[in-house]
């Protein structure tokens, strides 16, 4: 009886890993057919897929930063693609990814972060700095006050949609 439950918590545990690698893989495929877009609206719609797959990889498994690190990715991208057309969300975009990048580095001990989630950190910790012109004191502060405003909404797909919008 036991080990039919064990059997059956590995089956689950098998799924939602299998789930989550596909929500990584199409979204990293969305991603970088994005880059190949000549237009932005194109990029952008791409992007905001994208992102709606690395959330869903979030959602079946946090414990994984690079979920985050690439969510991060697609929406400093997206930031850039929808730039010139809307600022302001251009601007919720790379707040947002500011979150869910320190949420990252947050929950994950520095020694075992990927490093494609350490290098959007380091991007976006550069683009705070530069905006708001702060040591990198500072810019730990402003990171941990970002990810409180907005990494509830960063992690939604239909705020995030309504934000940028999608």
């Amino acid at each position: 009886m036991q080990g039919d439950n064990i059997e059956q918590a590995l089956t689950l545990a098998h799924e939602g890993t299998r789930e989550w690698d596909d929500a990584m893989s199409r979204g990293r495929t969305l991603v970088d057919a994005a880059t190949q877009e000549t237009t932005p609206a194109h990029a952008a719609a791409k992007l905001r897929e994208a992102a709606r797959h690395f959330q869903m990889a979030i959602g079946i498994n946090s414990a994984k930063d690079e979920g985050y690190g690439w969510l991060a990715r697609a929406l400093r991208l997206l930031a850039q693609a929808i730039r010139g057309k809307d600022p302001d969300a251009a601007t919720h975009c790379l707040r947002s990814a500011c979150a869910v990048v320190w949420e990252a580095r947050t929950k994950t001990p520095a020694s075992a972060l990927s490093v494609f989630t350490k290098q959007e950190l380091k991007a976006l910790v550069a683009w705070l700095r530069m905006v708001r012109r702060l040591d990198p004191q500072g810019a730990e502060g402003e990171m941990e006050t970002l990810r409180a405003e907005f990494l509830t909404s960063a992690l939604d797909p239909d705020t995030m949609a309504a934000a940028t919008g999608g």
